[in-house]
């Protein structure tokens, strides 16, 4: 979804991006996965492109995810709403196995 809607960020919509803070060089850092939207960005992104932010705030939880975590994340999502897997994403995050910035799009656990 998060690749999808960054192709199909035209003129207007990276306009209104900019209206949030968010400049062409960060979209461009996370089409290459050198970054992540945050929360908040997520919920601007989905907003502009008009999709629902819990589905964009999930997809983003699990690619910031450990394998081990988004496995963890997919069980949860599979059975419950997406709601319950945010809330596992911060337990995770509460106890110290991801950072603020997370891991990167393509980095690999240590």
């Amino acid at each position: 979804m998060l690749l999808d809607l960054l192709k199909t960020l035209d003129r207007e919509k990276r306009e209104q991006l900019r209206d949030f803070g968010i400049t062409d060089q960060l979209v461009s850092n996370w089409r290459t996965g050198r970054r992540l939207p945050t929360e908040v960005q997520a919920v601007a992104l989905a907003s502009v492109c008009g999709v629902d932010r819990h589905e964009l705030q999930d997809e983003i939880a699990l690619m910031r995810a450990t394998p081990e975590q988004r496995t963890l994340l997919e069980r949860v999502m599979s059975k419950s709403a997406g709601a319950i897997a945010t809330v596992a994403l911060m337990v995770a995050v509460a106890f110290g196995s991801l950072t603020a910035n997370g891991p990167t799009a393509f980095s690999r656990p240590r």
